[in-house]
């Protein structure tokens, strides 16, 4: 909080400094004269600007003082919530108010922080309650809508993007971008039923193309010699995060075994993935979407990765469609996917 506050006078210093020293010291009211105004085209712009700022620049400036003169200062404190690295954390917890800790000769350091510390626990304990309270709808009724989605995708962007190494697994960044496609586009305002877009279709099948091309240059990048000579997969099952039951009955497979494991899995995470987005017949889009479905499977069935697994699969039914999935038109699959199975090619 103290570093948005500074970074909100520094940015509101370098604003003075760089555009009223332009006007000759300009009064705060004199500035708004030549600040733009939106509605205006580049040409009318340019009447509105300081003398030593191009034409060209216009729309940099005019973004610029909706920022620091436009926007009220708490959305200003919250954008300016980042960390050391300057970069921006969106959370809910940036409006916990923070105390600082004072350490009084001969006190334990601990027990100080310790008494300073209840604010935070009680705002992360009440996002957890919140989220469990707002997810209870969806798991009873299988159904959600914008302001539920919406709910939980803050809640849970809150805690992930200051979780630190506890939130750091693909598995969390891949929960928040699903909920947001979610809350925008699969499920309705209120209640009832909702048309999903082709664009929201594309989008989630954008999302998988690239969830399963990044896992399978993430590979070759991080300079494993396994992934490229083919031997990765003999030690896979058991150096994986939490071998599962049929880990150890998978490890022990013949060599020959491994060594395929290894280079279908460079087809189905490099290759395949392209087919889900690039104009090739129906059929092999389908055959590519189902392909990666069992490819999860497999891995669900050798490990055991949380919901990571479970959670990929999701966007990529969006490649699919009911004559694929077998399905009728009332079923719930149908339902969320009648609007683009009729255009599908």
């Amino acid at each position: 909080a103290a570093r948005g506050a500074a970074t909100v006078a520094a940015e509101d210093v370098w604003y003075e400094r760089t555009y009223g020293t332009g006007r000759g010291n300009a009064t705060a009211s004199e500035m708004d004269v030549w600040e733009p105004a939106f509605a205006r085209t580049l040409r009318d712009l340019r009447g509105f600007l300081p003398p030593n700022v191009p034409a060209a620049d216009a729309a940099r400036v005019w973004a610029q003082w909706v920022r620091f003169r436009r926007l009220p200062k708490p959305v200003r404190l919250f954008l300016a919530s980042t960390d050391r690295a300057g970069r921006f954390i969106p959370s809910l917890l940036w409006l916990v108010p923070s105390k600082k800790q004072k350490t009084e000769a001969g006190e334990d350091p601990g027990k100080t922080a310790a008494a300073d510390s209840p604010p935070l626990n009680r705002a992360l304990d009440a996002i957890s309650v919140l989220g469990i309270a707002a997810s209870a709808p969806l798991i009873i009724t299988g159904a959600s809508n914008v302001p539920l989605s919406a709910t939980l995708y803050l809640l849970h962007l809150s805690l992930s993007s200051v979780g630190g190494p506890f939130y750091s697994y693909g598995w969390e960044s891949l929960l928040s971008e699903v909920g947001a496609v979610a809350t925008l586009a699969l499920v309705p305002l209120w209640h009832g039923t909702t048309t999903v877009s082709g664009t929201a279709v594309y989008a989630l099948r954008w999302l998988s193309f690239r969830l399963m091309l990044g896992a399978g240059l993430i590979k070759f990048r991080a300079g494993d010699r396994g992934w490229r000579d083919g031997s990765a997969m003999e030690q896979f099952f058991e150096t994986q995060p939490v071998p599962g039951p049929l880990s150890a009955r998978m490890h022990a497979a013949p060599k020959w075994w491994h060594l395929a494991e290894t280079y279908v899995n460079h087809v189905v995470e490099l290759l395949l993935p392209w087919l889900l987005l690039l104009p090739a017949p129906r059929s092999w889009r389908i055959r590519a979407a189902l392909v990666q479905v069992a490819f999860q499977g497999a891995l669900i069935l050798g490990g055991n990765f949380a919901f990571l697994n479970w959670l990929t699969v999701l966007p990529m039914l969006f490649s699919l469609d009911d004559a694929a999935l077998g399905m009728g038109a009332g079923s719930a699959v149908s339902s969320s996917v009648e609007a683009y199975a009729l255009r599908s090619v």
